[in-house]
């Protein structure tokens, strides 16, 4: 997935959009001058295929954000982290698996593994979840 398109698709819909590792990109939603919650999209395609890979990637990731003492304490505990992957990676064969242990992984985010073609609609759904 491009890179830049991603960015400004981020930028209509959170704020402080923010590269914060190689092809994961992260931004804030507020509401009433407040940080509510923190979005972080991994573009790269790929998937931690083991739970240590997972940590790993984790504390890379995810790590410096959420003990960041600065930041608003709503922030620690709603992180949300989209791995976007293609649909031919939704064809491999350990593809359901994958995504069943990484999404039932509640460390650091709730964890979502969506296609290039629903990322649109899961930026859509922010709306909604911010009305509620």
């Amino acid at each position: 997935m491009n890179l830049q398109s991603a960015r400004e698709k981020l930028g209509r819909k959170l704020t402080n959009v923010s590269e914060v590792a190689e092809g994961v990109l992260r931004g804030i939603r507020r509401s009433n001058e407040r940080d509510v919650a923190a979005y972080v999209f991994d573009l790269n395609n790929r998937l931690p295929n083991t739970v240590g890979e997972l940590s790993s990637y984790l504390d890379e990731v995810m790590g410096p954000a959420y003990f960041d003492k600065d930041a608003s304490p709503d922030l620690r505990w709603n992180n949300y982290l989209y791995f976007v992957v293609d649909r031919c990676s939704e064809g491999h064969p350990k593809f359901g698996v994958t995504k069943r242990n990484v999404e039932a992984d509640r460390n650091y985010a709730r964890k979502f593994i969506v296609n290039e073609e629903d990322l649109d609609r899961v930026l859509d759904e922010l709306d909604s979840v911010a009305v509620v």
